[in-house]
């Protein structure tokens, strides 16, 4: 059963590391803007403690440098991790709000997350998954937009 909020993963699977390419889709809905849409290619490291997955890769940032990201999820929850010139610390729960970071050379502000979606899959056998995350973000209290972040991902060969 999938009722859109949460993320169903196969408990009894083996711990794992495993080497990924990532094809990110990025759709931001700017409350008085036009829908924002980037895609992203880069290589990443997925791996399975537990019930936990760990998605990890790094990001050029154009003006600012690498970004690095560490995406963790389970059953409707996640967090969202960056390093680097900006940092963000942003906890996810589907059907809940949730406070969290988000520092720049400029100084840290508060951010808060309203999360729809929070859904991991990997197919062992096949060697591929999806991680699927959509928010509404607030930064120190106004409204940046609405997140949708499809992470597509498959076995490095």
């Amino acid at each position: 059963m999938n009722n859109g909020n949460r993320s169903y993963t196969d408990k009894q699977a083996a711990d794992f590391q495993q080497p990924v390419m990532i094809h990110l889709i990025s759709k931001v809905m700017r409350p008085d803007g036009p829908t924002e849409e980037m895609e992203l290619y880069t290589d990443g490291v997925l791996y399975k403690k537990g019930a936990v997955f760990y998605l990890r890769y790094r990001e050029e940032v154009k003006d600012i440098g690498p970004v690095d990201h560490t995406i963790k999820i389970q059953d409707g929850e996640g967090m969202i991790l960056r390093k680097g010139p900006v940092a963000m610390r942003q906890p996810l729960k589907a059907g809940a709000s949730t406070e969290g970071t988000y520092e720049t050379p400029l100084g840290m502000m508060r951010t808060l997350t309203e999360t729809d979606r929070c859904h991991v899959r990997w197919h062992g056998e096949q060697g591929c998954g999806h991680i699927d995350l959509g928010y509404h973000l607030y930064l120190q209290g106004q409204d940046v937009g609405w997140f949708h972040l499809n992470f597509q991902l498959k076995k490095a060969h």
